[in-house]
Order: C-alpha cells, then sequence, then structure tokens
C-alpha cells in the first residue's frame, strides 16, 4: 500500500468519525451537558445511578403520548401512530406563572428540557423504570374514553410507584393526564382517579398474595397497610384533563415548567 493510498484511507476515517459524533451528539449520547443534580438511587436490589435529566412521558398505547410530544415541541397537533421505539427531543416549553409579589402577577417563564417517550408496550417496563429513576418529572398519559386502557395506566403507575425508591423517596413531580376529553363521553379526571385507585388496589392484592417471602425489597404499594387512595400522595401527584388535538396543555405547560423553576 502506497503513501497515497494512506492518505486517502485517513481522511475516510476522518470522515466517518466526524459524522458518527454529529450524529450521537444529535441524539444525545455525547456532547450534552451534564445536569447539576446527582444521586445514587435503588431499585429493588439493582442500584442505579440517578441524574434529573429530562422529563418522562408515558401511558398506555394510542393514549396521545407522541402526539403531545410533537405538540409540545412543534406547537401544532399532529396524527401519529402508536410508537414502536423511545423517543427522545429537546425543546423549550413556556407558562404564565404566577410572581411571588404582593400582587402575584402572572410572568412568562420558559425551561428547556429532554423529553423521553416511552412506548406503551409491556416489554418495555425496565426502560419505562430506568427513565423514571432519572427523570425530573414525569407525564402519565390516558385515553379518558376508553376504560380498558385504564388497567393499563394503573400498572404502569403501579410498576413506577413500586418498584422505583426514587420516584417515591424524592417525591418526582407526577401528572396524570387525562387526555382526550374533546371527545364524546371521555371520563373526567375525578372518575378516572376512581378507576385508578381501584386498579392498583386490585393489582396490591394479586401481587401481595403471590410474593415470594424470602424476596428482600417490599414495594412501596405493597408495604402499605391500608387502602391506596392518591389524596394520600397528593404532595407530588396531580390530575389533569387536556385535549392535545385541542391544544388544551395549559396545565400541563403549567406543571413542567413550575417543576423546574430553581
Amino acid at each position: 500500500m502506497g503513501f497515497g493510498d494512506l492518505i486517502q484511507y485517513a481522511v475516510v476515517l476522518a470522515l466517518l468519525l466526524s459524522l458518527a459524533y454529529f450524529i450521537l451528539k444529535q441524539i444525545g449520547v455525547i456532547g450534552v451537558k451534564k445536569p447539576v443534580i446527582t444521586e445514587t438511587g435503588e431499585r429493588g436490589t439493582k442500584k442505579v445511578k440517578a441524574t434529573r435529566s429530562h422529563v418522562l412521558i408515558c401511558g398506555p398505547s394510542g393514549s396521545g403520548k407522541t402526539a403531545l410530544l410533537n405538540y409540545l415541541g412543534v406547537k401544532e397537533w399532529r396524527e401519529t401512530v402508536s410508537s414502536i421505539d423511545i423517543t427522545r427531543a429537546t425543546f423549550t416549553v413556556s407558562s404564565q406563572i404566577a410572581a411571588e409579589t404582593s400582587d402575584g402577577e402572572a410572568v412568562k417563564k420558559s425551561v428547556k428540557l429532554k423529553y423521553v417517550d416511552v412506548p406503551g408496550h409491556q416489554h418495555y417496563t425496565e426502560d419505562l423504570l430506568d427513565s423514571a429513576e432519572t427523570a425530573s418529572a414525569i407525564l402519565l398519559v390516558i385515553d379518558s374514553k376508553i376504560q380498558m386502557t385504564h388497567g393499563q395506566a394503573a400498572e404502569i403507575l403501579y410498576e413506577m410507584l413500586n418498584s422505583s425508591r426514587v420516584v417515591v423517596d424524592e417525591k418526582l413531580p407526577i401528572m396524570i393526564v387525562c387526555n382526550k376529553q374533546d371527545q364524546q363521553y371521555a371520563k373526567k379526571a375525578t372518575a378516572i382517579e376512581i378507576e385508578l385507585e381501584k386498579e392498583i388496589e386490585e393489582l396490591k392484592r394479586a401481587r401481595v398474595a403471590t410474593r415470594d417471602p424470602d424476596r428482600e425489597y417490599v414495594g412501596y404499594i405493597e408495604s402499605m397497610k391500608g387502602r391506596f387512595e392518591f389524596k394520600n400522595e397528593s404532595a407530588y401527584i396531580k390530575f389533569c384533563e387536556a385535549s392535545v388535538k385541542d391544544g388544551n396543555l395549559e396545565e400541563i405547560l403549567k406543571f413542567i415548567v413550575k417543576a423546574h423553576l430553581k
């Protein structure tokens, strides 16, 4: 191989490395400024390193997670299909927040954050829990009209609260988004709250009955003496009614911004 060939190979290699660096930087693998807050969390017996780095968007398939992500990013509704892979994006959202002054006049606040949209399929459970433990806030999106998906939403919430010590101990802000309120017969947040409590209690009874007595870690919900009720978790779990299609997202925007104000 001559000197000219070596030069040619070196040029091609440099171009490939530059392309790889650009792609990795675009998807956030490298070149992203690390968050200031770091801590060590633990899920069961598996220790994890937690960094508050993103807003997690989760929920059953078809609930409107990807549509919400798109609307937050581009400020318009777009028809979407159920995601088959995790989606990541970074953008700025704004909301009018009441100022801490005597008149309490609302002031526009903006925050630039990363967002992680995890598909609702069951085989993404581990990815969901990992993302929850490194999230700065969580949006659990529910289709308000289709009741059969509310059990799936309860199971997702159950896994996050019962399996992740970080979520409960740190009281990560969670908003349960009752989406598709524009549709006829969509249930209100109060009705969905009751349904979720019932579903979570049924899951609790089933899990406790089949739990391995030798298992070292007993989750938050399974260790409860009484019933699970959202009123006991109101310090960090909130409900809102929304319609991504109609752009009715102000409560979500305010939740995101307030959760990240210094």
